[in-house]
């Protein structure tokens, strides 16, 4: 399998007050801990999902960038951009990570791999927590490409890409550490 790491890393963070990407977590910016969970998992090829602003500081620590045309349209807009680029590149799969994860982690990210391995017709390997879809965390193969254009430039929403392909549901616990991401400050303190 041929499979890219995509961090979606381009939003404003207009709820956390500043930019919580490069927010200290554990002596690291709180970004690198998805880059280091897709390299633990065996990803080798790992990009930066991002907006024009922000590509220097992923440039400058060595993460290759993907730059989204259409900033701050949201994770789905992103995501069409980004795999559009890395099939170019010859990418077969694309194991996506939202870069406000400070607890993910590559036994997530394997169990979602082995899934895809094993469910060859699947289009998405959709992680839920609990009830809850897990979106920001799925592994989208390529042949998601062919549904954007149903779903239109105005569609907003991940659960739309999800609802239409053929989505293999891999359940995990709703107290899953790996799904905790933060928007607020005070998210820190929970």
């Amino acid at each position: 399998m041929n499979i890219a790491g995509l961090v979606l890393a381009g939003g404003k963070s207009s709820r956390y007050g500043s930019q919580k990407l490069f927010a200290d977590h554990q002596g690291l910016p709180l970004v690198m801990r998805s880059f280091i969970a897709l390299e633990q998992a065996g990803i080798d090829d790992v990009y930066a999902v991002t907006n024009s602003a922000l590509a220097p500081a992923f440039t400058n620590i060595g993460v290759p960038v993907i730059c989204d045309t259409t900033p701050y349209e949201g994770p789905l807009i992103a995501l069409q951009h980004a795999m559009e680029k890395g099939s170019a590149l010859g990418h077969e799969w694309f194991q996506v990570l939202a870069g406000d994860l400070p607890y993910v982690h590559s036994a997530m990210i394997k169990q979602l791999v082995n899934q895809a391995r094993s469910t060859p017709g699947a289009d998405i390997v959709l992680p839920i927590s609990g009830t809850r879809a897990q979106p920001l965390h799925a592994l989208y193969h390529r042949r998601c490409l062919r549904y954007f254009p149903e779903l239109g430039q105005e569609e907003k929403r991940m659960r739309a890409l999800y609802q239409i392909a053929t989505a293999k549901h891999v359940s995990f616990s709703e107290d899953e550490p790996a799904f905790t991401n933060i928007n607020f400050q005070s998210d820190w303190k929970e």
